[in-house]
């Protein structure tokens, strides 16, 4: 940490976007506090891939060889068919990691004091030249700069955009887990493969030393979840999405190792005309959430541009 700031920022959200930008105050001396809803930090236990953008700032914050010692490096992206011919191949040095894992590392990189759990924010004022959070416990906090990374159902951003917080059902429902890399041995190390055709999608990738491997697959569905996004997941009706005779044998061994799965509806929204405002600034999808088959889909379909920030 390098010198002291008289500035307090408190950090909304306790995810790894939340906990990234309160490390990285903290390794400049910006005092800063996270407050998370959840009695307990953590995520769904299933995969993210950094890439070179996001590993040149946890770099910078004096944290990469911590995630090196959890993640597994991903050195080439295939784009292939639905049937496993290839489109593209990338080549990059991102990391593939755990996401329990992540929170883990960057947890441990604040002090306990900086963690605040059981913090559910449901709006904030301003009080003179600072801002006041309000939580559903009664109490409040006053900071000098609010950073509201509580996610695509953010309390706060509806409290800077309230005329325009409507979510957008995609029409896709994704199902991801995590299996041994044991399971699928022929998996190639070092890469990702993204398959697509038919309006469905697989990413897959190694995480933790290359121990697990993360899967995510992505269908159409009518079906929105209109009260829980998340929902268990039927191994066997995720596999008929996929019909052997239309997709790589990879792919399809990659579905005949899932023994249990969750499914989540897929939502957008419309971009929201403010980022920021007086003391208070969004952060991931609090201020711009992305379908999870975006990056792909730059190189396979005709993306959505609805953002040009």
């Amino acid at each position: 940490m390098i010198g002291t700031s008289t500035v307090e920022v408190a950090v909304v959200g306790g995810g790894i976007g939340g906990l990234s930008a309160a490390v990285s105050l903290m390794s400049v001396g910006i005092d800063a506090t996270v407050y998370e809803r959840a009695p307990e930090l953590g995520e769904v236990g299933a995969g993210v891939s950094l890439q070179p953008n996001a590993l040149r700032v946890y770099e910078q914050i004096g944290i990469l060889d911590d995630i090196k010692d959890i993640g597994s490096p991903m050195n080439r992206t295939l784009y292939l068919t639905a049937g496993g011919a290839l489109v593209e191949q990338e080549g990059y040095t991102g990391i593939g990691v755990y996401r329990p894992d992540l929170i883990e590392v960057l947890k441990s990189k604040l002090p306990p004091e900086n963690i605040k759990l059981g913090k559910q924010a449901i709006g904030y004022t301003e009080s003179g030249n600072k801002a006041l959070v309000e939580f559903a416990d009664n109490t409040t906090e006053l900071a000098d700069v609010v950073i509201a990374a509580d996610g695509i159902r953010s309390t706060l951003r509806r409290s800077l955009n309230s005329d325009n917080d409507g979510f957008v059902f995609s029409g896709l429902m994704a199902y991801r887990g995590v299996l041994p890399t044991s399971a699928v041995p022929d998996f190639p190390a070092e890469a990702a493969i993204d398959w697509m055709g038919g309006g469905r999608f697989i990413r897959a990738y190694r995480l933790r030393n290359g121990q697990l491997l993360n899967w995510i697959a992505v269908v159409p569905t009518d079906n929105i979840f209109s009260e829980n996004w998340t929902l268990p997941g039927n191994p066997d009706e995720l596999r008929k999405e996929f019909p052997s005779k239309n997709w790589d044998p990879l792919a399809i061994n990659i579905l005949k190792q899932v023994q249990t799965t969750a499914r989540y509806a897929l939502f957008d929204r419309d971009p929201i005309l403010e980022w920021h405002r007086d003391r208070v600034v969004l952060l991931g999808d609090a201020a711009h959430p992305m379908l999870p088959h975006d990056r792909a889909g730059r190189k396979l379909c005709n993306r959505r541009r609805d953002c040009d920030r």
